[in-house]
């Protein structure tokens, strides 16, 4: 079995991950070692050059892509020889999506069609596809899921109208320029926040302004979500003894949620008193384009403040 495929960035944050049959207790180990074993040897590999490792009875073939480093981590009839065949499949697919070895900033890019290819080439922990073009066919082909089905069905034909034109008018991760709002009637949703048993993986990335004070020690939670009510919900992100935000840094997150269509709110809610401007957020998620939230002005403490243009859609489809 595949046990797991992630990927990595340069300074060891995890872009996308899929794990098979690995409980949730072990993903942290694996995240953990993954990272420092890439740390320890792919300073200075070449493009697509494989290496290869063994931990806990399993097999590991790893390489870097650009500004990305791929792990691919298997056991029993998944070897290294068998492994070399998945991590040369997902190397190829990425390289077709991106039209070259990613940048970070690429790779976030195509963010949603390398999860497709991913989910093409290893399902449910073993290989299935290797061919490109039957991967490309497979993807447009790829039907809604059964939660996607029964959302749809439920919705008048004007509102299916315009979930495209949105999808398609939020491409390219497209700055929504408005200024952020306070909202002192929102409501979380979810009884539960992130957690490793969810369905879908974002990867949120929060640049800080160069006029926010030089670090915070503010705690600092996001939600966002779509306009049918599926919501994320993250009760701290901060952490000041990694650095995070400190003025002029940019940190990325992977997080944990339910599933949503195209994320059309964002609110930060921030506690303390060293205070804090973030410059933009941007959100990738799996089902729905990357879209962008410009604040560049003090999070005030206290109150959920960010954007929410759901309503907008919902009257519109009325």
């Amino acid at each position: 079995m595949i046990l797991a495929v992630l990927f990595a960035n340069a300074e060891g944050n995890i872009l996308i991950e899929r794990f098979h049959g690995v409980p949730a207790e072990e993903r942290l180990h694996w995240r953990s070692f993954l990272v420092k074993l890439g740390a320890d040897n792919l300073r200075g590999v070449k493009n697509e050059e494989l290496l290869v490792a063994c931990h806990k009875s399993v097999y590991i073939v790893y390489t870097v892509l650009g500004d990305v480093s791929i792990y691919v981590v298997g056991k029993e009839e998944y070897d290294e020889l068998a492994l070399s065949e998945v991590i040369f499949g997902i190397t190829s697919a990425v390289k077709d999506v991106c039209g070259k070895p990613p940048s970070e900033r690429l790779f976030l890019d195509k963010y949603g069609r390398i999860c497709l290819c991913l989910d093409e080439i290893v399902w449910k922990g073993y290989l299935e596809n290797t061919e490109k073009e039957r991967i490309k066919r497979l993807i447009r082909l790829k039907p809604p899921t059964e939660t996607q089905s029964m959302v749809v069905a439920t919705m008048k034909p004007l509102t299916i109208i315009l979930t495209v034109c949105i999808t398609a008018s939020l491409s390219q991760a497209r700055p929504i320029i408005t200024q952020p709002q306070p909202n002192l009637s929102f409501n979380l949703n979810q009884t539960q926040p992130q957690n490793e048993g969810s369905s879908c993986t974002y990867t949120v990335t929060i640049k800080t302004s160069c006029k926010s004070p030089s670090y915070t020690r503010d705690q600092i939670s996001l939600s966002f979500g779509d306009a049918y009510g599926y919501q994320v919900y993250v009760p701290r992100l901060d952490n000041p003894r990694s650095r995070t935000f400190e003025r002029c840094s940019t940190d990325t997150f992977q997080i944990y949620g339910p599933c949503t269509y195209q994320v059309c709110y964002l609110y930060l809610y921030r506690t303390g008193y060293d205070g804090w401007i973030p410059e933009q957020v941007t959100v990738y998620g799996y089902n729905a384009s990357p879209v962008t939230f410009y604040y560049n002005t003090y999070i005030p403490t206290g109150v959920w403040y960010g954007f929410d243009y759901c309503r907008r859609y919902s009257s519109a489809s009325m």
